[in-house]
């Protein structure tokens, strides 16, 4: 057997066994190139969240923390998933991460500042931007934006059957072609790094771009897929909530 052959038998074997370690070990949130995320990992990260709202809130009137977001444990899931898959994904092309201030991230996505969930969170949008620029000129498929209109239906944005209709909408959104080229380049490094999400965080995504109505209604119409279901098992908190751009 040639040994490139041998290389491929090794690295399948490998992605078997991840896959089945992740839904077997419930310590396990997910792995991601090669690497573990950790329900403790996830606590902790949710419990820090929680407690610096209650003293911010404490601190500024005594009435805890009305307004501001506080991750589910399947977004802790998706944002640590995700700056994992970033940081390769930069690291494959090369490529240095926009510098950007956590503090207005945190005010953007209305999360507790100074944690390492809006560290994290950080980290993954500086990635995202640079992706952006380096996606230049790029032209989203129809294929693509279908999906968004697919998104906007299921939200309740759009009305089914009207694709044709919208699509020049679409096409007029600044910066979503951009926000798709980034996407796929990240979901590039999701096929490549063996990614294998615990069933019951599944279906897991990462949102890349919320796109409003006039009106103010919201839906994420640009995601990075992490995880899908397995049928059966899965949290009513897993999907995440529609909350500010990752590019905006």
């Amino acid at each position: 057997m040639p040994r490139r052959v041998l290389a491929a038998a090794a690295a399948a074997a490998l992605v078997v066994t991840v896959l089945t370690g992740c839904r077997s070990d419930p310590r396990v949130a997910a792995y991601v190139n090669g690497k573990t995320i950790t329900e403790t990992q996830v606590d902790s990260m949710v419990d820090e969240a929680a407690k610096a709202a209650r003293d911010a809130g404490q601190a500024a009137d005594g009435n805890g923390a009305a307004g501001v977001h506080l991750p589910t444990r399947a977004e802790a899931v998706s944002v640590l998933a995700t700056q994992e898959i970033a940081r390769q994904t930069l690291a494959d092309r090369s490529l240095t991460k926009a510098q950007i201030d956590a503090g207005q991230v945190a005010q953007q996505f209305g999360v507790p500042a100074g944690t390492s969930y809006a560290n994290a969170l950080t980290d993954v949008v500086a990635s995202i931007i640079v992706l952006e620029s380096e996606a230049g000129n790029a032209q989203p498929t129809d294929a693509e934006l279908r999906d968004v209109y697919d998104r906007a239906v299921a939200g309740g944005l759009a009305a089914p059957g009207t694709f044709d209709q919208i699509k020049p909408q679409l096409l007029q959104v600044q910066g979503l072609p951009q926000d798709i080229a980034a996407r796929n380049e990240l979901a590039k490094g999701v096929a490549h790094g063996g990614v294998s999400v615990n069933p019951r965080y599944t279906p897991l995504e990462f949102p890349v771009e919320t796109l409003s109505t006039q009106d103010g209604r919201s839906f994420v119409a640009v995601a990075l897929p992490l995880g899908q279901s397995a049928g059966g098992g899965a949290v009513t908190d897993t999907v995440p909530t529609p909350v500010a751009s990752a590019a905006d």
